[in-house]
């Protein structure tokens, strides 16, 4: 039974979640594969670090996530939200998955002000850098109304169409 399966304090419950959401939230959390960086924008401190600390946290910070980045992170959200897995549970599964350090970064930004109250398109504005105004109504509106995971797959889907048209210009 779905309303016997343990979540943890912080996790967001989608209502409806299948069983087979909890078994991929599972395979998640138990995976041995997972390095996180866990800095969290706001909260982390490089104060005490190491020249090399420091210098690799201000490339980090300063590099681009790029619309395939993006593109993929929207995707695999819509993925584990439909199947009823927990946006922060997601999203920081994503963070220590994804290859770009800065995106990573971000995305464990993200879970961490959603773990203490404020929505994914709250958490998203403070990047008005890497996500813009558009990306962001369109993860408020899929919040507001319900249909998180058909948003992010559009979302997703535009994001695709604009990287293949600027391939094509450039």
């Amino acid at each position: 039974n779905v309303k016997n399966q343990s979540v943890s304090d912080t996790d967001f419950v989608v209502a409806g979640a299948s069983e087979s959401g909890y078994e991929v939230l599972n395979q998640v959390k138990n995976s041995k594969e997972i390095i996180a960086d866990n800095v969290i924008y706001g909260v982390y401190n490089n104060e005490n670090a190491g020249l090399f600390v420091k210098l690799n946290d201000f490339f980090i910070d300063r590099s681009s996530v790029g619309l395939k980045d993006k593109s993929y992170f929207f995707n695999m959200l819509a993925v584990m939200v439909d199947a009823g897995i927990p946006v922060v549970a997601a999203t920081k599964s994503l963070a220590a998955r994804t290859e770009n350090p800065r995106l990573g970064r971000i995305l464990n930004t993200l879970a961490y002000s959603c773990e203490h109250g404020s929505t994914l398109a709250d958490s998203m504005s403070r990047f008005e850098t890497i996500f813009d105004e558009s990306e962001i109504g369109i993860v408020r509106a899929g919040e507001e109304t319900g249909k998180l995971n058909t948003m992010l797959f559009k979302l997703s889907a535009q994001l695709d169409k604009n990287h293949d048209l600027s391939l094509k210009l450039w």
